[in-house]
């Protein structure tokens, strides 16, 4: 039997370090910004195979495999053109990809912004914005233009500034990081305005009994006493414990229900479907960038149209 290995990634979730069942360091890895491997250094014989935004990288090439096409990350760009160029104009990426000049390079990587961009799927990167699944009627087209109007940043930042307890606790539990941080990026991009000074003044306070989450993670008391004997005060003051707290039940979630599809897990997480779907589409589009103000103007007067004909019916 072989010994188990356990991998912690980077805020793209790359792989930075391979520890073994002791949390002993066998692999230790550092990346120039396009993905040029700067530091792999291993203690063991044992070689991860997933490097660059958590990827297959290719020994003998130097290359990422980023599904669609091979990226070279000595010169930042991949070695075919992005599949979407030649659906410009037909699908809805083809369409979408007409409003962002970077997107006109059809070989340039996550639009020439591999700090904080990533495209895993070496499709058009800034896809994940269009995607309105679990975005329902008016309240979603509400949830979409706070995003853009800073929620999605706050998200990140929160995501960033966070990093290391959201992989230490993921490890902790058995949950893939990614999904604590699709959590994280859902609930920090959907506050109300000062919903956040709130819950730090008053974690306490409550609308008609109603125990509603607090905290990075909105863990709710309940959960926070279950899983880590936390109090309120504690989850809307402390963003490790909500963390713990937030993660513990998320792997709770997924062993009671024999699922790992996130859809599921967010679903209950949260008690609605939409939420679920969302969490869904982070998954899957993890990185989609805040510079989608024409877009999501026009889709926020599209919608807005529609419900006012809806209205005069």
């Amino acid at each position: 039997m072989k010994s188990p290995y356990y991998t912690h990634s980077d805020h793209l979730s790359g792989t930075s370090l391979v520890t073994d069942q002791s949390s002993v360091i066998t692999e230790l890895i550092d990346y120039y910004p396009y993905g040029d491997i700067r530091l792999d250094q291993k203690t063991s014989t044992y070689n991860e195979s997933k490097k660059y935004i958590g990827q297959e990288y290719d020994e003998a090439t130097g290359l990422s495999y980023m599904n669609a096409r091979y990226q070279n990350g000595k010169i930042g760009r991949f070695l075919s053109q992005d599949p979407v160029f030649w659906e410009v104009g037909q699908t809805d990426e083809g369409k979408a990809s007409l409003m962002n000049p970077q997107a006109q390079n059809s070989y340039s990587y996550a639009g020439n912004n591999p700090i904080t961009n990533k495209d895993p799927s070496g499709r058009f990167w800034w896809v994940g914005f269009y995607d309105w699944s679990g975005y329902e009627g008016m309240s979603g087209v509400a949830m979409k233009a706070g995003e853009v109007l800073g929620g999605h940043s706050r998200a990140m930042n929160a995501i960033q500034q966070n990093q290391s307890t959201i992989n230490s606790a993921s490890s902790k539990y058995g949950v893939d990081p990614a999904l604590t941080s699709a959590i994280i990026r859902e609930e920090q991009s959907h506050l109300l305005p000062g919903e956040g000074m709130k819950d730090a003044a008053f974690p306490d306070s409550q609308l008609a009994g109603y125990d509603g989450g607090v905290g990075i993670m909105q863990v709710s008391g309940r959960v926070g006493k279950d899983f880590g004997g936390y109090t309120k005060a504690e989850l809307a003051r402390n963003p490790q414990k909500n963390i713990d707290s937030g993660t513990a039940y998320l792997e709770n979630i997924s062993s009671s229900r024999n699922t790992t599809n996130p859809a599921t897990i967010g679903t209950a997480y949260n008690g609605a479907g939409a939420y679920g779907q969302r969490i869904q589409s982070q998954m899957n589009n993890p990185n989609y960038n805040t510079n989608v103000v024409v877009y999501g103007l026009q889709k926020l007067v599209k919608s807005l149209n529609s419900y006012v004909k809806s209205l005069k019916k």
